[in-house]
């Protein structure tokens, strides 16, 4: 079975270490499977802050401030987005 050298240092780490030096090529570090893609302690800080963050502190005044937006697009922008035929779709939730 194939599987990552966790000898080596983690995709974040190699990533960081790209970053900040330049060295090492970038495509083999992505695509190379050399690097194992650890959920460590950075991404498990990162997760609760952002997402946990925004679930526990989230209400729908921020739902009624993105939905003008979302959802009161004009005709011009259905006919460059969908072209012809124009198809429109819509649900009703009771």
């Amino acid at each position: 079975a194939e599987g990552y050298d966790l000898s080596q240092p983690s995709l974040r780490e190699a990533l960081e270490d790209y970053i900040s030096t330049g060295k090492g090529d970038l495509h083999e570090i992505l695509e190379g499977k050399k690097y194992p893609p650890v959920f460590g302690k950075t991404e498990l800080q990162r997760y609760l802050r952002t997402w946990l963050g925004k679930s526990v502190f989230h209400d729908t005044d921020q739902d009624a401030d993105y939905l003008p937006e979302a959802y009161n697009k004009g005709d011009d922008w259905f006919e460059a987005t969908l072209a012809e035929p124009m198809v429109y779709t819509g649900a009703i939730y009771a």
